[in-house]
């Protein structure tokens, strides 16, 4: 009788295990990841580059910690979408295809085939580019991704300046699906600066457009004894406006005087010729963001240095740097966004690099497109930190000479 009571106990105990397992690893563990992904959905709503990085962050640790789960295919999806607002499509891009190799629900499959099919036009942004997506528009009665090709279209116009044109395809994004948050917000219909907003304009790290009343004390009596400071508030609207040229002509006064406002206007610059496509220019203005006494850009600066080299298909070079931002950068503000920039990258070249290979640092890889490759990353980030020597030259150019990449200045490629 006493083996049986035993016998009993034995067995209720383990079936109580059981039970506080499945409970423990499996509902517990939907919840926190349903609860995470929403908290991620809902970050991605609010546009501005903080929220978009607090969503990344959100739906990168679904990811992470229930990979397997239908809950980490969805996070994919929205990590995917998040990158696309920042303006990064190429990473944008990777990902999608990277869920499209996955086993997903025929409706997000889908919007995974038009999305990959999108960016891959948009890559081009171009006339060409927005006729071919009004070919793809014709091809699918599905509301939501016609609402997005729309959408696409007006942010297009509104670039360019024509405000008339870009109002008249939100609307029409707005009619196909009025749910749309980001058409509506485009529209002005919700409370979110969407005009200055990241997800128009795919600048990193933009800073507000009044300054606090001890910084203009600060700054009164050197910004009236230098006229051309008075053109870095008009570049960086005309870069906001989508008038890059006329930001490049307004800028490079303010990025050659040795003031902090010259950070500024270096970044703005950078980002400017990044726009333009003019890679090399690119590069070379935020080699001097970084390299200068001032310190508020540079792990931005980077990020897009790294993003101009992708561009430009030096991949080897754009791992370099991306690769620098998340080791001495790894609490920073754009450290899961390197991260994602660093795999994107490595898909491209199709590397297997180990992770002991990558800790070996930046000498332990080789730069397939120069010779050449101590000055890749331009400036000295850390005091002391050789991974980023300064250029071994420095040229002085007129405020109004560009640099162009059929240009044989010194300049770091």
């Amino acid at each position: 009788m006493k083996s049986v009571t035993v016998w009993i106990g034995a067995v209720i105990f383990t079936i109580g295990a059981g039970v506080f397992f499945i409970e423990r690893e499996y509902v517990s563990g939907h919840k926190a990841a349903s609860v995470r992904l929403e908290q991620g959905k809902l970050q991605l709503e609010r546009f501005d580059e903080d929220g978009l990085r607090k969503g990344i962050d959100d739906l990168t640790a679904v990811v992470a910690q229930f990979p397997e789960s239908t809950y980490a295919r969805e996070a994919r999806y929205h990590l995917a979408e998040a990158y696309e607002r920042l303006g990064m499509r190429d990473v944008a891009l990777g990902k999608y295809k990277k869920l499209s190799e996955m086993p997903l629900t025929d409706e997000l499959k889908t919007k995974v085939r038009f999305k990959v099919a999108k960016l891959q036009i948009m890559r081009n942004y171009s006339d060409e580019g927005m006729n071919q997506l009004l070919q793809l528009l014709n091809s699918t009665s599905e509301k939501s991704l016609r609402a997005e090709i729309y959408l696409e279209i007006g942010k297009y116009y509104q670039r360019k300046g024509l405000t008339a044109d870009a109002k008249r395809n939100f609307q029409n994004a707005l009619t196909e699906n009025p749910d749309n948050r980001e058409a509506r917000a485009a529209a002005g219909l919700v409370d979110s600066d969407y005009g200055n907003s990241v997800a128009m304009h795919g600048i990193l790290d933009k800073k507000g457009e009044q300054p606090t009343e001890s910084q203009s004390e600060n700054k009164k009596n050197e910004k009236a004894a230098t006229p051309d400071n008075g053109n870095l508030r008009a570049g960086v609207q005309a870069f906001v406006s989508g008038d890059y040229h006329r930001a490049v002509k307004l800028l490079t006064g303010p990025a050659a005087r040795d003031t902090a406002d010259s950070e500024e206007a270096l970044y703005y610059l950078g980002n400017a010729y990044l726009k333009l496509k003019q890679y090399r220019n690119a590069v070379h203005f935020l080699n001097k963001a970084v390299s200068n006494k001032y310190r508020d850009r540079d792990e931005a600066s980077y990020i897009k240095k790294g993003e101009a080299y992708y561009l430009n298909n030096q991949y080897q070079r754009a791992l370099h740097v991306f690769g620098f931002v998340s080791r001495h950068y790894p609490n920073g503000k754009y450290a899961q966004i390197a991260a994602d920039w660093e795999t994107e990258t490595r898909r491209m070249l199709g590397d297997k690099v180990s992770v002991a290979h990558a800790a070996q640092g930046d000498e332990g890889i080789d730069d397939d497109d120069d010779d050449e490759d101590g000055d890749v990353l331009g400036g000295v980030a850390l005091d002391g930190d050789e991974a980023a020597p300064k250029p071994r030259k420095k040229n002085t150019y007129a405020k109004s000479e560009e640099i162009t990449l059929d240009d044989d200045a010194d300049v770091t490629p």
